[in-house]
């Protein structure tokens, strides 16, 4: 079986330029540094559709048996995933890879004063840039360990739901993304959810873009 240091994935069909000067920087550090890398991707009009296609680098037949990303096909260190708008130094793509967690995310905003994260200790990786466990990451700029997906039930990538209550006091239904339902699979499979509060890349269809402390 072949061996991949690190399999960097980015669902769908269109990249920002940003992105793929980043993309084109860090694969060329990790070649210099010896790092062996792969890059996976797919399209679908559904982002978890997308997502689930591009970790089996399948088309839409999708076999739910395979246990691991590339149909149990290779074998590798981390996952690493990109949202195609995401911008960031290889020296942040290193961190992440180089980091002993099992999941663990950079910052970056979704949208004014909105980290793509959840958890009571968020803030404290914005302040502070500290490392800290959260409930949950968005799958912007994500590195996850071999083992995490493999011990996860199949599909990896659904939305889900949540109850909550409005103040009236009704019941209202409010859907999840496809990676929060994953970071629950995966703290449910007995792994912690890390962020990482030194890495901050740019999220370059939102504003801000940039990080000013």
């Amino acid at each position: 079986m072949n061996h991949v240091d690190v399999l960097i994935c980015t669902a769908g069909r269109a990249m920002e330029a940003a992105y793929v000067r980043s993309l084109m920087r860090t694969v060329q550090e990790l070649t210099a540094a010896g790092i062996s890398w792969r890059f996976l991707n797919n399209y679908a009009s559904l982002v978890h559709e997308a997502r689930e296609m591009t970790a089996s680098d399948r088309g839409s037949e999708i076999n739910l048996d395979d246990k691991g990303p590339l149909a149990d096909a290779v074998t590798y260190n981390k996952m690493f995933w990109i949202d195609s708008d995401i911008a960031w130094e290889p020296a942040d793509f290193l961190r992440l890879y180089r980091a002993p967690q099992d999941v663990i995310a950079g910052l970056y905003m979704v949208k004014k004063g909105m980290p793509a994260a959840h958890g009571d200790n968020v803030a404290e990786a914005i302040s502070k840039g500290t490392m800290v466990e959260v409930d949950a990451v968005g799958f912007g700029f994500v590195a996850v360990k071999s083992g995490v997906f493999e011990k996860i039930e199949r599909p990896w990538f659904m939305p889900g739901y949540e109850s909550r209550w409005k103040a009236a006091g009704k019941r209202l239904r409010v859907s999840i993304g496809e990676d929060v339902s994953w970071c629950r699979k995966a703290r449910d499979a007995g792994f912690a959810i890390y962020l990482d509060g030194a890495v901050r890349v740019q999220h370059l269809k939102t504003l801000p873009v940039e990080w000013t402390n």
